[in-house]
């Protein structure tokens, strides 16, 4: 029996009855395929995830800023010399400005290193044979050595209410007549050599964008800055040893403060590039530009404000500048006044500019009043009268204007034709006049307003200080990264200006040609 029921046992798992399983139901269908579909867009993610992880760049970058400038200049009857009346040379200037960026606009912060600063080619110290040619020295134009150096370091840093900028930075406003940068290439003539430069701190925000915010109201971008600065000159000035090396200054010289100077600056500006005016869209920008110098030794209490325009509608510009400083200083009386003003027709291929300008002049320098003002040494008007001669007359009496507009006033119109793109033929004529004669810097004449009691000898006998007529080519390619510039001009300067006292032909008549390679980063 037992062996009967193995048997049966063994039938029966040998073959088994079919099975009938039920259909998968559409909810087990539809669960799987979700869940497919979720792993998958789970996967899309982490691989968008890595991609932009690769692209992402690195919380700090950099870029670089700056210009290499190689310049010659030959002049004709410039110089008073029993010799070769053609004077030529050669000067170089390199600035390297690198910007880091971080997290692409949180803060930027720029070091600005300058080489070879108006260094002349060639020069050698004194020390060059023609069997043993020496290396060349880093001597300036004044023939001083010029070493490298850091000429600006600043940083922005964007806050929630505004930008704070900190640091030796440059100071950068209208026209260009009270302040300048000096890293420019955009001269008509000549070349930016005079930066003007302040270790300050300073704060800009958008006032009626904190008011939008303040009432919760959208912000419609308006583009009004107001700034406040401070700057500080810390002063000591020293004395010469016997040896003519400076006096040693004593510890804690920086404590004294008597003797720094405090400059206050208020700003209100509104820059509006590409703005709907008059029917058309152009460039409208105005401002104010108040600085406030105090000096406690000197007792000096001096006010100078600037405004500012500019405009360009319907292919017309007309831009101005007028600044004055008054006030108190050392026991004088300041009353310095300096203008200018551009207008013309502005197109795609042409520029006619009309421009005007001067600075006031003192006729009597020995009295407690200081009248005698100039413009910013950068703003460039010709080659020849300011940058050349009335620079050279300057410094022989006292007074360098450093090629600036000096107590005078002009008249400067300019043509400017683009037949091609990154090519310019410009030409220009300029005339100039005292402001007021001092019988230094300008010889005085009986017809002047304040009369003229020096010695015959010694008086003019012409009203203006000269005319002037110059002319260029400028080219730009590879992007606009490269540029030469070819410019001339001649100038006929009266007997208002004492050249021989500054060793200058006397025969005025002065002809300049210059040529300029750069490369611009």
């Amino acid at each position: 029996m037992g062996v009967w029921w193995l048997a049966a046992a063994w039938a029966d798992d040998a073959d088994p009855s079919p099975v009938v399983e039920d259909p998968p139901s559409e909810d087990v269908v539809e669960r799987t395929l979700a869940e497919q579909q979720a792993a998958l867009e789970d996967l899309q993610q982490q691989l968008a995830e890595l991609q932009v992880a690769t692209e992402r760049k690195p919380p700090i970058t950099l870029t670089w800023e700056g210009h290499l400038r190689i310049r010659g200049q030959a002049y004709d009857r410039l110089w008073a010399t029993d010799g070769d009346r053609l004077a030529a040379f050669t000067t170089q200037r390199l600035w390297l400005r690198p910007r880091f960026d971080l997290l692409q606009d949180a803060a930027h912060l720029w070091v600005e290193v300058r080489a070879l600063d108006d260094v002349v080619f060639g020069d050698a110290g004194g020390v060059t044979t023609p069997l043993d040619p020496a290396e060349p020295t880093a001597t300036g134009i004044d023939g001083s050595d010029v070493p490298v150096t850091v000429g600006r370091v600043w940083t922005e840093v964007r806050l929630p209410i505004g930008l704070l900028r900190a640091g030796r930075q440059p100071s950068v406003w209208g026209m260009g007549l009270l302040v300048a940068s000096g890293d420019s290439f955009d001269q008509p003539f000549g070349e930016s050599r005079w930066p003007s430069t302040s270790d300050r701190i300073q704060l800009e925000v958008r006032p009626l964008g904190l008011l939008s915010d303040a009432l919760g109201r959208e912000d419609r971008e308006i583009p009004l800055t107001a700034s406040i600065a401070v700057d500080r000159l810390v002063e000591d000035p020293l004395g010469l040893l016997p040896s003519g090396d400076p006096i040693p200054r004593e510890p804690g010289w920086w404590a004294d403060s008597d003797d720094d100077l405090a400059r206050l600056l208020y700003v209100l500006a509104y820059d509006g590039r590409g703005v709907r005016a008059l029917g058309t869209e152009g460039d409208l920008s105005a401002g104010v530009w108040v600085e406030q110098r105090l000096q406690r030794d000197t007792d000096t209490h001096l006010l100078l404000v600037d405004a500012a325009g500019r405009a360009l509608l319907h292919h017309v510009l007309v831009e101005g500048e007028l600044f004055r400083m008054g006030g108190d200083t050392g026991g004088d009386t300041a009353a310095m006044l300096g203008w200018g003003a551009r207008g013309g027709v502005v197109l795609d291929h042409a520029k006619l500019l009309l421009e005007a300008g001067g600075a006031s002049g003192d006729a009597d320098p020995g009295d407690d009043e200081l009248r005698a003002a100039s413009l910013h040494p950068d703003h460039n008007v010709g080659l020849l009268i300011y940058e050349e001669v009335l620079a050279a007359t300057s410094a022989a009496v006292g007074r360098p204007s450093n090629g600036a507009v000096l107590s005078s006033r002009y008249v400067f119109p300019t043509a400017h034709w683009m037949p091609a793109r990154g090519v310019e033929l410009l030409g220009g004529f300029l005339m100039a006049w005292p402001d007021q004669a001092d019988g230094i810097l300008f010889q005085c004449r009986p017809t002047d307003p304040g009369g003229c009691d020096t010695p015959p000898l010694l008086r003019a006998s012409e009203g203006p200080i000269g005319w002037e007529i110059d002319g260029g080519l400028k080219v730009r390619w590879a992007e606009d990264h490269l540029s030469w510039t070819l410019e001339g001009g001649y100038a006929q300067v009266t007997d208002r200006v004492p050249l021989r006292a500054a060793g200058l032909d006397p025969s005025g008549r002065v002809t300049t040609v210059q040529s300029r390679l750069g490369w611009h980063f």
